[in-house]
């Protein structure tokens, strides 16, 4: 049996181009701040706090850059298919359109623009259920509005159930209900990245370059560097042995 989808946390190496569906749908002026796909998926409205908490309990710490004057923080997370990834920016403004953003592999919005240009552009209904199925724009909302509907899953803070809208009523312990909570935020990273985070953005900089693009095995290079560095410290002067763990 086939696992439901459950978004998670997820990078993209650049091939991915931000996606606005509001440009090809037809949007009276008093619709202009509701993208009907992010309302079809989320709602209406984002509480800025509580799905910024959800977030950090959920995805762990940011895992993507955003603009520091603009953003409070940003995750990049995965959709039912691979070339449609979804970006969560907290923002006050509770329009949804302000807080979430569709991404799309440069080769699908190519195949969507070549898709254009057979058929003739033109502005979609707002009814989303009209849409045809050959329409290559009506998978990415789908893909969008399922990543959307997961954020639902309720996850746990000690004993109580949290979800994107704040605290929840009634608590959920089955996979199809709830997500397991990420575990990073127990540790200090902000503690280094705080004090300067230029520095440690170039750190990992260096370590992906270290890896062969890799982070992980950059990483991996790394620990045996210092370890090596440590050990040789060591043999010269006991006293700076590093302790067994």
């Amino acid at each position: 049996m086939k696992k439901p989808f459950m978004a998670v946390a997820t990078t993209h190496s650049g091939r991915f181009v931000s996606f606005d569906f509001m440009s090809y749908i037809d949007t009276p002026m008093e619709n202009a701040l509701v993208d009907p796909v992010l309302a079809a998926g989320f709602g209406e409205q984002v509480d800025c706090g509580a799905l910024t908490a959800y977030c950090l309990r959920r995805f762990g710490l940011p895992n993507t850059g955003s603009d520091p004057y603009k953003d409070l923080a940003s995750w990049l997370v995965s959709t039912p298919r691979d070339d449609v990834l979804l970006m969560i920016s907290p923002h006050p403004n509770k329009k949804p359109m302000f807080s979430f953003r569709p991404f799309l592999a440069r080769e699908t919005s190519r195949a969507l623009n070549h898709y254009e240009d057979i058929v003739g552009r033109r502005l979609r209904s707002r009814d989303l259920s009209t849409w045809s199925d050959g329409d290559p724009l009506k998978g990415c909302a789908e893909a969008v509005i399922a990543t959307l509907r997961d954020l639902k899953r309720a996850v746990a803070v000690r004993d109580q159930d949290i979800g994107p809208s704040g605290l929840l009523k009634e608590s959920f312990d089955d996979e199809r209900s709830s997500a397991l909570y990420c575990e990073a935020a127990a540790y200090p990273f902000g503690r280094f990245i705080n004090d300067d985070p230029k520095a440690m953005a170039a750190l990992v900089g260096d370590l992906v370059k270290l890896g062969g693009g890799d982070f992980a095995v950059g990483l991996a290079h790394a620990r045996e560097m210092v370890k090596a560095a440590l050990d040789e410290k060591a043999a010269l002067d006991p006293a700076d042995a590093t302790p067994a763990p």
